[in-house]
């Protein structure tokens, strides 16, 4: 994915996935990032789910898309 996201933006997760708890086309909000990691990659940590009921994760740019 060319789009930077930043804290706060609203994303879905694409058919990259590869959390096995989520589904593509969750949906979730950006809590930090862009992120390098070690392999030159950019992740992301996001908040799925709605609000305090969500659980936080790490996905890798190609993983998510911005939700509009």
């Amino acid at each position: 994915m060319s789009d930077v996201m930043q804290p706060g933006d609203r994303v879905r997760l694409t058919a990259s996935n590869r959390q096995p708890a989520s589904l593509p086309g969750d949906k979730g909000t950006v809590l930090a990032g862009p992120n390098p990691s070690p392999n030159g990659e950019t992740s992301y940590v996001v908040l799925m789910g709605d609000g305090f009921n969500g659980r936080r994760f790490v996905f890798m740019s190609d993983e998510i898309e911005r939700d509009e």
